[in-house]
């Protein structure tokens, strides 16, 4: 969690987009995805996971942040922490 206003960056391609409980979810073509608050531009929480990458835009539904690995696996986290 960073708590300052931050972007994607450079070395971070083809993000996908999804919005959900008051906050916007990205994941990049390299496997990070990450938490924002859309009115102050401030990350809420970010990972990075090895296995990941963004074929799918992330899917926000009752608390969970749905995702897909582009390997064929499904995987979900807390929406608000990232756990």
């Amino acid at each position: 969690m960073s708590g300052r206003p931050s972007g994607l960056e450079q070395n971070e391609p083809q993000a996908g987009v999804a919005y959900g409980g008051g906050l916007l979810y990205t994941q990049t073509a390299r496997g990070t995805i990450a938490a924002w608050d859309p009115a102050t531009g401030r990350q809420k929480w970010s990972l990075k996971l090895a296995s990941a990458t963004m074929q799918y835009p992330p899917v926000r539904y009752d608390g969970l942040a749905y995702l897909h690995d582009g390997r064929g696996t499904a995987l979900a986290l807390r929406a608000d922490t990232g756990a």
